[in-house]
């Protein structure tokens, strides 16, 4: 028998990334931006779409063999939340841009971290 939980979910580690695979995931997107970010048609489909993060997932599994495999899901979340980010960090800037009469910029309990 393992050890007693009380019902308590066992805590999940955390999925830490390096900057060097976080960069590469980067340019992995810009590389397909095209397909991940147009519009459906005739010639994106979701079958393209999905097909392209299978694409993405391998190279980074190619390209970082000593590193733990992740799933498509948690690549796909790894870019969603680095993308957030990037567009909470850049609305913050722009909103402390038009401010008049302040020395500091605020910035949100969130800093930008990829």
């Amino acid at each position: 028998m393992g050890p007693k939980t009380d019902g308590l979910k066992e805590k999940v580690k955390r999925d830490v990334w390096s900057d060097r695979e976080t960069d590469f995931l980067l340019d992995l997107y810009i590389e397909e931006k095209e397909v991940m970010e147009g519009d459906f048609n005739a010639l994106i489909t979701k079958e393209l779409k999905n097909e392209t993060w299978k694409k993405i997932t391998m190279s980074m599994i190619v390209e970082f063999p000593d590193s733990k495999v992740r799933t498509v899901e948690i690549i796909k979340k790894k870019w969603n939340n680095f993308s957030q980010s990037a567009k909470a960090a850049i609305a913050n800037h722009k909103a402390g841009l038009t401010e008049t009469g302040k020395w500091l910029i605020t910035l949100t309990s969130k800093t930008f971290h990829y």
